[in-house]
Protein backbone atom coordinates (compact mmCIF):
# COMPACT_ATOMS: atom_id res chain seq x y z
CA UNK A 1 0.00 0.00 0.00
CA UNK A 2 1.25 3.46 -0.89
CA UNK A 3 2.24 5.61 2.11
CA UNK A 4 -0.40 8.31 1.48
CA UNK A 5 -3.16 5.70 1.10
CA UNK A 6 -2.06 4.07 4.36
CA UNK A 7 -2.12 7.44 6.12
CA UNK A 8 -5.61 8.18 4.77
CA UNK A 9 -6.81 4.79 6.01
CA UNK A 10 -5.37 5.43 9.48
CA UNK A 11 -6.95 8.90 9.50
CA UNK A 12 -10.34 7.51 8.45
CA UNK A 13 -10.20 4.74 11.04
CA UNK A 14 -9.14 7.24 13.73
CA UNK A 15 -11.93 9.69 12.92
CA UNK A 16 -14.81 7.26 12.45
CA UNK A 17 -17.70 7.70 14.88
CA UNK A 18 -18.23 4.43 16.74
CA UNK A 19 -19.11 4.71 20.42
CA UNK A 20 -20.02 1.45 22.16
CA UNK A 21 -23.32 0.15 20.83
CA UNK A 22 -23.15 2.35 17.72
CA UNK A 23 -20.28 0.78 15.77
CA UNK A 24 -22.00 0.66 12.35
CA UNK A 25 -19.94 3.49 10.84
CA UNK A 26 -16.67 1.77 11.79
CA UNK A 27 -17.94 -1.62 10.63
CA UNK A 28 -18.97 -0.18 7.27
CA UNK A 29 -15.58 1.52 6.81
CA UNK A 30 -13.70 -1.73 7.51
CA UNK A 31 -15.98 -3.74 5.22
CA UNK A 32 -15.74 -1.15 2.40
CA UNK A 33 -11.95 -1.08 2.63
CA UNK A 34 -11.56 -4.83 3.11
CA UNK A 35 -13.76 -5.78 0.15
CA UNK A 36 -10.97 -4.58 -2.15
CA UNK A 37 -8.75 -7.53 -1.22
CA UNK A 38 -10.70 -9.80 1.14
CA UNK A 39 -13.83 -11.84 1.49
CA UNK A 40 -15.72 -9.89 4.14
CA UNK A 41 -18.55 -10.85 6.44
CA UNK A 42 -20.13 -9.09 9.38
CA UNK A 43 -22.45 -10.45 12.04
CA UNK A 44 -25.32 -8.82 14.00
CA UNK A 45 -22.89 -7.88 16.80
CA UNK A 46 -20.90 -5.78 14.25
CA UNK A 47 -17.96 -8.18 14.28
CA UNK A 48 -16.17 -8.02 10.93
CA UNK A 49 -14.28 -10.97 9.45
CA UNK A 50 -11.79 -10.47 6.63
CA UNK A 51 -10.29 -13.43 4.80
CA UNK A 52 -7.56 -12.66 2.29
CA UNK A 53 -8.67 -13.54 -1.24
CA UNK A 54 -7.04 -16.72 -2.42
CA UNK A 55 -5.83 -17.73 1.03
CA UNK A 56 -6.27 -21.37 1.90
CA UNK A 57 -5.52 -22.97 5.23
CA UNK A 58 -3.74 -25.75 3.35
CA UNK A 59 -1.46 -23.43 1.37
CA UNK A 60 -0.68 -20.40 3.50
CA UNK A 61 -0.41 -19.52 7.15
CA UNK A 62 -3.35 -17.82 8.82
CA UNK A 63 -2.86 -14.79 11.04
CA UNK A 64 -5.59 -13.34 13.22
CA UNK A 65 -5.60 -9.63 13.97
CA UNK A 66 -8.10 -8.73 16.65
CA UNK A 67 -9.18 -5.21 17.54
CA UNK A 68 -12.16 -3.25 18.82
CA UNK A 69 -14.22 -1.14 16.46
CA UNK A 70 -15.90 0.78 19.24
CA UNK A 71 -14.74 3.72 21.30
CA UNK A 72 -15.87 5.23 24.55
CA UNK A 73 -18.45 7.93 24.16
CA UNK A 74 -21.04 10.04 25.87
CA UNK A 75 -24.82 10.33 25.63
CA UNK A 76 -26.55 13.70 25.99
CA UNK A 77 -28.76 13.63 29.07
CA UNK A 78 -29.87 17.27 29.09
CA UNK A 79 -29.19 20.69 27.63
CA UNK A 80 -29.16 23.14 30.52
CA UNK A 81 -30.58 26.69 30.31
CA UNK A 82 -27.05 28.18 30.29
CA UNK A 83 -26.25 26.25 27.09
CA UNK A 84 -24.02 23.62 28.66
CA UNK A 85 -24.80 19.97 28.11
CA UNK A 86 -25.02 17.23 30.70
CA UNK A 87 -23.74 13.80 29.61
CA UNK A 88 -23.93 10.20 30.74
CA UNK A 89 -20.85 8.05 30.20
CA UNK A 90 -20.96 5.33 27.56
CA UNK A 91 -18.05 3.07 28.37
CA UNK A 92 -15.48 4.24 30.88
CA UNK A 93 -13.50 7.48 30.80
CA UNK A 94 -10.59 8.52 32.92
CA UNK A 95 -11.84 11.91 34.22
CA UNK A 96 -8.61 13.79 33.50
CA UNK A 97 -8.83 12.70 29.84
CA UNK A 98 -12.13 14.53 29.36
CA UNK A 99 -10.97 18.03 30.15
CA UNK A 100 -10.39 20.29 27.14
CA UNK A 101 -11.39 17.53 24.70
CA UNK A 102 -13.04 18.49 21.44
CA UNK A 103 -16.22 16.49 20.93
CA UNK A 104 -19.02 16.29 18.43
CA UNK A 105 -22.69 15.64 19.12
CA UNK A 106 -24.94 14.11 16.50
CA UNK A 107 -28.39 15.65 16.75
CA UNK A 108 -31.74 14.07 15.82
CA UNK A 109 -31.39 15.45 12.26
CA UNK A 110 -28.04 13.71 11.80
CA UNK A 111 -26.07 16.98 11.92
CA UNK A 112 -22.85 17.24 13.93
CA UNK A 113 -22.38 19.99 16.53
CA UNK A 114 -18.80 20.69 17.58
CA UNK A 115 -17.93 21.58 21.15
CA UNK A 116 -15.34 21.31 23.86
CA UNK A 117 -15.43 19.89 27.39
CA UNK A 118 -14.58 22.68 29.76
CA UNK A 119 -13.77 22.79 33.44
CA UNK A 120 -13.92 25.61 35.90
CA UNK A 121 -11.00 27.97 35.18
CA UNK A 122 -8.36 28.02 37.93
CA UNK A 123 -8.87 31.73 38.60
CA UNK A 124 -12.48 30.92 39.64
CA UNK A 125 -11.43 28.01 41.88
CA UNK A 126 -10.79 28.08 45.58
CA UNK A 127 -7.45 26.71 46.78
CA UNK A 128 -9.25 23.58 47.98
CA UNK A 129 -10.86 23.06 44.52
CA UNK A 130 -7.46 23.39 42.83
CA UNK A 131 -6.10 20.54 44.97
CA UNK A 132 -9.01 18.16 44.28
CA UNK A 133 -8.70 15.52 41.57
CA UNK A 134 -10.71 16.03 38.39
CA UNK A 135 -14.28 14.82 38.91
CA UNK A 136 -15.91 13.16 35.91
CA UNK A 137 -19.33 14.58 36.90
CA UNK A 138 -17.98 18.11 36.55
CA UNK A 139 -16.59 17.34 33.10
CA UNK A 140 -19.81 15.70 31.98
CA UNK A 141 -21.76 18.84 32.77
CA UNK A 142 -19.53 21.35 31.03
CA UNK A 143 -19.58 20.71 27.29
CA UNK A 144 -19.80 24.01 25.46
CA UNK A 145 -20.49 24.53 21.78
CA UNK A 146 -17.77 26.23 19.79
CA UNK A 147 -17.42 27.42 16.26
CA UNK A 148 -14.86 25.79 13.99
CA UNK A 149 -14.56 29.03 12.04
CA UNK A 150 -13.27 31.06 14.97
Amino acid sequence: MEKQAALRLIENLSNVNAPSGFEEEAKNLVVDYGEKFCDTTADPMNNVYLELNGNSVNKKKTVMIDSHLDAVGLIVQAVKPNGTIKFVQLGHWVPANLTAEKMRIKNADGQWIAGVVATKPPHFMTEAEKKQPVDVRTCLESFQEYSQEG
